[in-house]
């Protein structure tokens, strides 16, 4: 704790210095004159339209490959960490998700995207963190920090996360990149990719292909009933390969992306799972996930303009098992089988710009999503309520929706408006999601408005289980956002900016574990504050920034503690800092981040109810314990120092990395009551990565 009030300070006093600017940490508000000679303070993803961070009708935040090369991320979840509100946490089968201001947003609550194409499984509408999506294949990721359902639909309820490779334009030629490490003892990572990009004429190309290897942590794991394992390469591995292809010609475009993550799953949905006489985890898992977008965009006039595409996303399960027999897959789907879920695809969509100051973008799309299962015993896969145990029917589930969507921009003087919404008629029944939003913004002012509502029916696995599991079948989950944000240029060099957000979702669709399947669980309500400050200069940037939730109590006990006043598995507070100062071609990088303390399920309560229900056996009158079901864990500080060469050798970088120097226990806590013991991740980690460009 002491470091991390050590570089505050430091980061407050080099604030007071003011020096002059040529680099600029980009997380939030930017000076107006200084961001139009700058591409990389401009977003698309919170509109149809590419505008500066000041005028998007959400709260937004831009992250470069140059912000991750200084503060030496490994992958997307040590970029998210950069950004106030993101948190994770753990599930069955070492599964890591997002969680988004307070809210467990795993269950298909955020939308996390590829080139903008969605990486989220079908299944459940989930996402694996930490090992995936490795930092050197990200060129800038856009964040809206908010819902973005009235344009993207579904996933898209409480934030919305798009990662960008590097283009043809961008790269001009083969870059090479290869980076080594340990964690904790005896961990090992690795990592390599190449990427070729082109231009020529009207072609822009690119391609990139990478694995990245690492355990995902080095400690023990105990789970609730006592049982222990070593975290290790072959106890907790997580396999990470992917390749992408970007291309366009003219009017059209298309885009591909395959990326295959193989991981161990440490328990099932009582207990460990069984350990091979090699020490390798017998429950190795799967998660993959092809994407393929084919569109025509063309200006038809000064004013008329038209989008058409067509879709395509193919994978299996966020958790499939790779070997056959998997006690805890056919415990949970009755299946041993493989997994195809897809997703059909199609929008039109046409602008119209009635004058300099006004556009309009009205379209319209169907998409449809499959999930059939074929077993290897030739036994049915997905089952309905009434199967015949020796039926050799295989059973399908579908949903689909027939959407219109319609978002306007007016400019008045100093103020942006934006306008529009999302018609759905799906297989659930009709919805609408509006938007609205205000902004305005000068030199050193700026101020927004928000208003956006979310709808997203079930996914087909989640429909599955409530059919065949529960007697009540789900319906669609809806959400309310709220957000208000003031940014301000202090100085040339300094700026900051914070918002308050009140969201309230209802019937939200959430995981129960004794009865195995989900349900409309009541309501999940946070607000809360979030604050940045950031400083720019000739030889130093640097940020500061927290978070602060509050939930309500009208949310469900499922998700809270048992005071009902912070929201299980969430650190209600969280601040992140980071300092870096380039000397020539050299960056220096100290950055910490600290959470607060956090409620997790109570290790005493599940020991308790063991031995209460041992008891029941030979006396069916005793009493059930009184023990707590949760306990507080206590804050964490980790603190991270990253040195970055800089065309030591031209064109190429260096990055010398040591992550949570003090190895502090850093864990991840289930955000519900589910039954799923936390897990220590991110041990003391060094590592040396290498780029070359040629």
């Amino acid at each position: 704790m002491r470091c991390f009030f050590c570089l505050i300070t430091f980061f407050i006093s080099v604030v007071a210095s003011g020096q002059d600017s040529t680099e600029i940490l980009r997380l939030s508000i930017q000076d107006i004159a200084s961001i139009q000679q700058d591409e990389a303070n401009k977003i698309s993803l919170a509109s149809k339209k590419e505008q500066f961070l000041e005028e998007a009708p959400s709260v937004v935040s831009v992250i470069t490959r140059n912000e991750i090369q200084k503060y030496g991320c490994q992958d997307i979840a040590d970029v998210l960490r950069l950004v106030p509100g993101f948190e994770f946490g753990i599930d069955v089968n070492q599964i890591v998700g997002l969680g988004f201001r307070g809210i467990w947003a795993h269950e298909g609550k955020a939308l996390i995207m590829l080139n903008g194409l969605m990486l989220n499984d079908l299944g459940y509408g989930n996402y694996n963190f930490i090992g995936t999506i490795p930092a050197s294949m990200i060129e800038r990721v856009e964040i809206i920090r908010g819902p973005g359902s009235a344009l993207y639909g579904g996933f898209a309820g409480v934030t919305v996360i798009n990662i960008i490779t590097v283009s043809g334009n961008q790269l001009k030629g083969i870059e090479l990149q290869s980076s080594a490490g340990i964690i904790g003892k005896d961990g090992f990572l690795r990592q390599g990719q190449i990427a070729i990009g082109t231009e020529h004429k009207d072609l822009n190309i690119s391609f990139l292909l990478g694995i990245s290897y690492r355990p995902l942590a080095q400690n023990l794991y105990r789970d609730f009933f006592g049982n222990e394992l070593k975290l290790n390469e072959k106890t907790s591995y997580r396999h990470f390969y992917y390749s992408t292809l970007k291309a366009d010609y003219k009017n059209i475009y298309f885009q591909w992306n395959r990326t295959n993550f193989n991981f161990s799953g440490l328990d099932g949905h009582t207990t460990l799972v069984n350990i091979s006489p090699d020490s390798a985890n017998t429950e190795q898992l799967n998660y993959q996930m092809n994407n393929f977008l084919l569109g025509y965009k063309r200006e038809l006039s000064e004013k008329y303009g038209i989008d058409i595409n067509v879709e395509l996303n193919r994978g299996n399960n966020i958790a499939t098992s790779v070997l056959p027999g998997s006690k805890i897959i056919y415990e949970q789907y009755g299946t041993i089988g493989g997994q195809i879920l897809s997703r059909y695809k199609t929008e039109i969509i046409g602008n119209f710009k009635a004058s300099s100051r006004t556009e309009l973008w009205v379209g319209t799309g169907y998409f449809r999503d499959i999930a059939s299962i074929t077993n290897t015993n030739l036994t049915p896969g997905l089952r309905s309520r009434n199967y015949a145990e020796d039926s050799l029917l295989v059973f399908t589930q579908y949903a689909e929706s027939f959407y219109n969507l319609a978002q306007g921009i007016i400019k008045i003087n100093r103020f942006n408006l934006t306008f529009g919404g999302r018609y759905e008629i799906t297989t659930y029944g009709n919805a609408l999601a509006p938007r609205i939003g205000i902004s305005y913004f000068d030199k050193k002012l700026n101020l927004k408005a928000l208003y956006g509502k979310a709808f997203r029916i079930p996914t087909v696995f989640q429909a599955y289980s409530s059919e065949v599991n529960t007697i009540e079948l789900l319906h669609p989950e809806t959400s309310s956002t709220y957000e208000i944000e003031v940014g301000y240029k202090f100085t040339k060099n300094i700026s900051a900016r914070i918002n308050s957000y009140w969201i309230d979702i209802q019937q939200a669709i959430t995981y129960i574990g004794n009865l195995n399947a989900y349900t409309n669980e009541g309501r999940v309500k946070t607000r809360g504050i979030e604050a940045e400050l950031l400083l720019k200069s000739k030889s130093w940037t640097g940020f500061v920034n927290a978070a602060l939730n509050f939930p309500s109590n009208l949310s469900s006990e499922f998700l809270l503690n048992q005071e009902k006043t912070a929201f299980i598995g969430m650190a209600s507070q969280k601040i992140n800092s980071g300092i870096a100062y380039t000397y020539q071609k050299v960056t220096f990088s100290p950055s910490v981040w600290w959470l607060s303390s956090r409620f997790g399920q109570s290790y005493q309560y599940y020991a308790d109810m063991q031995n209460y229900e041992n008891e029941l056996l030979n006396n069916p009158n005793a009493e059930p314990p009184t023990t707590p079901k949760d306990q507080l864990f206590p804050s964490t500080t980790v603190v991270n120092f990253n040195i970055l060469f800089k065309d030591i050798i031209q064109n190429s970088a260096l990055n010398i990395t040591c992550y949570n120097i003090f190895n502090t226990r850093y864990e991840i806590i289930q955000p519900f009551y589910g039954g799923h013991a936390n897990i220590a991740v991110f041990n003391r980690q060094f590592s040396l990565s290498f780029q070359y460009r040629f």
